[in-house]
C-alpha cells in the first residue's frame, strides 16, 4: 500500500493505503455504512483511533479482504540490534510507548518476565513469608542478602483470592519494604516472588525491561538473538473511542497491546 493514494484509488484493492496512520487521519470523513478493509496475511502496527459513529442497523464496519489468514492489528514492535552484556543475557533498545510492557514473543511465543525463583522451582516457585509487619514488609529467613532486589517488584499472594505487585522499596537480608499496591496486607505463611529485575534472568526467554533506559534485557543462552524474531509490545490500546458507537469490527485479530486491546468510554453501541 501508500498512504498517498487518493481516497478514491484507496477503494480499489490493487491500490489500498498502507498504515493505521492514514486512517485515523482519515477517520472522521467516514459515514455511517462504509466499510474499511483490511488485506488478509497483512500485519497493521498501531493504534485504530476512532473519531466518527455509524448509525443503528447501519454501522462502520472494518473487516478483511482476499484470502488467508485474518488480517492482525498490531500493539508489537520488532526488536534489534542486540548487545551481548555476558551470562547469556543480550540487550537492545526498544521505545514501548506505555509506562509498562507486558509482552514479549520470540518467534510468535510469549515468554514470561523473569522471576526468583523460577515457576520450575519447589512450590510452583513461591517463596515462603515469615513474617508480615503491615502494608510495607516482608521477612523469609531463607532470602539471601544478594542479590540486593531495591527497584524491583515483590508479587505477594496476600491471601486466597489477592496477588499483589509491589515495587521494592528496598531490600536488607531477610527483608523486604515495598511500596504497597492496595489495602490488603501480606500474611505469614503465604507465598511470594520476585520479578522486574536483571537478576531474575537466567531461563531462555526470561526477559526484563528498563522503562527509564528504555532497554530491553532478554535470556537467550547459548542461543544467538539473530535466530529469533523478537517482539515486545509498544502500544497501549488496539481501538480507542470516546462517545463514537454503531462501529462493527469483524475477521480482524488483534494482538499485542499493553492494557486493553479495546478501549471503549460512553459509548452507544
Amino acid at each position: 500500500g501508500n498512504d498517498s493514494y487518493s481516497s478514491s484509488q484507496a477503494q480499489n484493492p490493487s491500490t489500498p493505503w498502507r498504515s493505521l496512520a492514514k486512517l485515523n487521519a482519515f477517520f472522521s470523513s467516514l459515514n455511517a455504512g462504509d466499510v474499511v478493509l483490511f488485506k488478509r496475511g497483512d500485519t497493521f502496527e498501531g493504534t485504530i483511533i476512532a473519531t466518527k459513529s455509524g448509525y443503528a442497523g447501519n454501522p462502520i464496519t472494518f473487516s478483511a479482504y482476499g484470502s488467508g489468514n485474518r488480517p492482525v492489528i498490531s500493539g508489537f514492535g520488532s526488536v534489534g540490534s542486540w548487545t551481548n552484556i555476558g551470562n547469556g543475557v543480550w540487550e537492545a533498545a526498544f521505545s514501548s510507548e506505555t509506562a509498562t510492557l507486558n509482552m514479549v514473543t520470540l518467534n510468535e511465543t510469549a515468554y514470561a518476565m523473569g522471576r526468583y525463583p523460577n515457576s520450575t522451582a519447589a512450590n510452583k516457585g513461591y517463596l515462603t513469608i515469615d513474617n508480615a509487619y503491615g502494608s510495607s514488609s516482608i521477612t523469609d529467613n531463607q532470602l539471601s542478602s544478594y542479590p540486593n532486589w531495591n527497584g524491583a517488584e515483590v508479587v505477594i499472594r496476600k491471601n486466597r483470592w489477592i496477588i499483589d505487585r509491589n515495587k521494592v522499596t528496598s531490600h536488607s537480608g531477610s527483608t523486604i519494604n515495598y511500596s504497597t499496591a492496595s489495602s490488603y496486607t501480606a500474611s505469614k505463611g503465604y507465598g511470594y516472588f520476585i520479578q522486574n529485575h536483571p537478576s531474575t534472568l537466567d531461563s531462555f526467554g526470561e526477559w526484563y525491561y528498563n522503562k527509564s533506559t528504555k532497554k530491553l534485557r532478554v535470556y537467550f543462552g547459548s542461543n544467538s538473538p539473530s535466530s529469533y524474531r523478537v517482539k515486545a509490545s509498544r502500544k497501549e490500546v488496539g481501538v480507542s473511542f470516546n462517545r463514537n458507537g454503531y462501529l462493527k469490527f469483524d475477521n480482524l485479530a488483534f494482538e499485542g497491546f499493553n492494557f486493553r486491546t479495546f478501549d471503549v468510554e460512553r459509548t452507544t453501541d
